[in-house]
């Protein structure tokens, strides 16, 4: 585990320290994602970056992870029944 200080685009909150708990790399295509679990004051969260060109990020707190993982089950599930074209 390291630690990193993050500074908040928001200006009405200080910055937060983070701990990094594990951290992971996924190629798909011309893409990379990274996906890092991260801990503050606030909680557990789950970062995800897009890396192509430019960086997208997207953070889920962990009141959040189930419901996250039942839409990506649907999405899967609709995916893989619908036919290609």
């Amino acid at each position: 585990m390291h630690k990193t200080a993050t500074a908040q685009r928001l200006p009405d909150r200080p910055r937060t320290e983070e701990v990094e708990l594990l951290s992971r790399e996924l190629r798909v295509e011309q893409k990379r994602f990274y996906l890092n679990l991260k801990e503050n004051s606030r909680g557990r969260f789950l970062k995800i970056a897009e890396v192509s060109g430019g960086r997208s990020t997207i953070i889920i707190p962990v009141s959040g992870w189930i419901e996250f993982r039942e839409m990506l089950d649907q999405f899967i599930a609709q995916a893989q029944a619908a036919p290609r074209h």
